[in-house]
Order: structure tokens, then sequence, then C-alpha cells
């Protein structure tokens, strides 16, 4: 036979397993919803034959696909995404790791400027 007060804790602890089970199930849900808001974001640089842009979300990262006809185009149309995205994160209150970052160029030019892409004041590193 248990005594009352150990039965609370008994309660206690199956009510926060409970809460715990709900927020696992919802935490999915409002994480869709916010990410949903994200991809909603108006990132600009689509300009017929001259550039496009983009998002792709994939569990918890975004890809920002970004083209431009010439080197110029690219990185000032990825540059305003970037900086969407930042102040959509930031107006979420989230954080955005810019260490993390990076960017892949996929291109068939030979010869090409590299272009320099930034979030706010950091630049994001290149990879081959």
């Amino acid at each position: 036979m248990l005594d009352t007060q150990t039965r609370f804790r008994l309660n206690k602890v199956r009510l926060g397993k409970i809460r715990l089970a709900k927020l696992l199930v919802l935490g999915p849900l409002l994480w869709n919803m916010m990410y949903d808001d994200l991809l909603r974001v108006q990132i600009g640089g689509n300009q017929q034959s001259m550039s496009s842009s983009t998002l792709v979300a994939f569990v918890d990262d975004v890809a920002v696909i970004t083209t431009g006809h010439t080197t110029r185009i690219l990185q000032d149309v990825t540059n305003n995404a970037l900086t969407a995205i930042a102040d959509w994160m930031d107006t979420a209150e989230l954080s955005l790791s810019v260490d993390k970052t990076e960017t892949v160029i996929l291109t068939n030019k030979r010869g090409y400027a590299m272009p320099e892409f930034r979030i706010r004041d950091t630049s994001i590193q290149i990879k081959d």
C-alpha cells in the first residue's frame, strides 16, 4: 500500500510524461508551421532569363538555390535572399548559425569571377 505522498509523486511523474509526449508530438507540427512561414518569404531575384531563387527545406536545413546569368547578378540575388532569411530569423526570434553555413557553386563555365556571399557582415565559405 502506497502512502498519499508517494501516490502524489507517481501521479506527478505520469502527468509529466503525458505532457512530454504531447510536446514531442506537437513539436514537429509547430516546427513545420514555422518552416512553412519561412518558405513563403519573398526572397526576390526572379528575373526572366537573368536569375532565379528558391528555398528548399529538408528536416531542419534550408537550402537557398539561386541562379544568375553573370557573377554579379548571382551575388546580388543570393545576398538579397540571405538577407531576407536573416531578417525572418530575427523576426521569428531564431538564431542563424552563420559559421555552419556553406556555399556550393555548380557551373559549366571554365572561367568566372568568384562571387562573395554574405550574411550581414560575415562572409560565407565557398566549398569546392
